[in-house]
């Protein structure tokens, strides 16, 4: 499961520093995420099977809080 950032939904330019920052901050918070993809801009998801829809709720709400707080740099 992977989420690719772009800086314009038109043109399709890979937001290559703002994955960069994003996963950053994710990983200060507690949740582990990977870049992937050929542009660098994919943040990549790997929860494991046996997680709690608790767990899986947190780290969501981390990830959502995370990518509001990302602006193009």
């Amino acid at each position: 499961l992977g989420i690719e950032l772009v800086r314009d939904r038109k043109t399709k330019e890979p937001a290559k520093e703002e994955t960069r920052r994003a996963i950053e901050e994710c990983c200060k918070r507690g949740l582990i995420v990977l870049k992937a993809g050929i542009r660098d801009n994919v943040i990549r998801l790997l929860p494991p099977l046996a997680i709690t829809e608790d767990l899986l709720e947190e780290g969501f709400s981390i990830l959502e809080d995370v990518l509001k707080g990302i602006r193009p740099a």
